[in-house]
């Protein structure tokens, strides 16, 4: 597994990774240690075609009625938190290093705390339950809070941004939908 892992950093990172990493044993072995680091990652990954958890991040790209149902256009994401955010978004580059006052590298963060990893775009058409829950971001009113949203409304106004959300199932159907608060 990890040979593999190691291929896929090699191939992800192009041609310059491969020149520094032949050069420099360093670069090699930080390859090597990214990669053993990502296998934390794997237990988060997307889920198959059928539905073998109870809940995914996505991102909603649409959402619609047709008759008396209710369907959303959603691609999974993983929503990354702690050493597996900040691992992952050194693999892409993406990751914030913070030097004291004599350059040396003191931390290597990512902002907020999260990283969203969108390895896989595939859309996948979901049926919505009649007995939906969906909560949504509000910032209308002041601070940050959780409003609960019709369905109507939903399909009205969300399906177009790139918040995530959390889908719940039951049935195989989604039952809960709630948006992320993404600062």
């Amino acid at each position: 597994m990890r040979k593999i892992l190691f291929y896929a950093v090699i191939l992800l990172c192009g041609s310059a990774c491969k020149q520094k990493a032949a050069t420099s044993p360093q670069r090699l072995a930080d390859s090597v240690s990214i990669a053993t680091a990502i296998d934390s990652i794997e237990t988060k990954t997307m889920p198959a075609e059928t539905i073998i958890s109870d809940s995914v991040y996505a991102y909603i790209k649409k959402a619609w009625q047709k008759g008396d149902s209710v369907f959303i256009e959603a691609d999974y994401i993983q929503f990354l938190t702690g050493k597996a955010a900040v691992e992952a978004a050194k693999l892409h580059h993406e990751a914030d290093t913070i030097y004291d006052d004599k350059g040396k590298i003191t931390d290597i963060i990512v902002d907020n705390d999260y990283y969203i990893l969108n390895e896989n775009k595939k859309l996948r058409t979901l049926t919505v339950g009649k007995d939906v829950t969906i909560e949504t971001v509000s910032m209308s009113n002041g601070p940050v809070s959780i409003v609960k949203t019709s369905l109507k409304d939903f399909i009205s106004t969300h399906g177009k941004d790139s918040f995530p959300f959390i889908l719940k199932f039951k049935n195989n159907e989604v039952s809960k939908i709630i948006e992320v608060y993404v600062p």
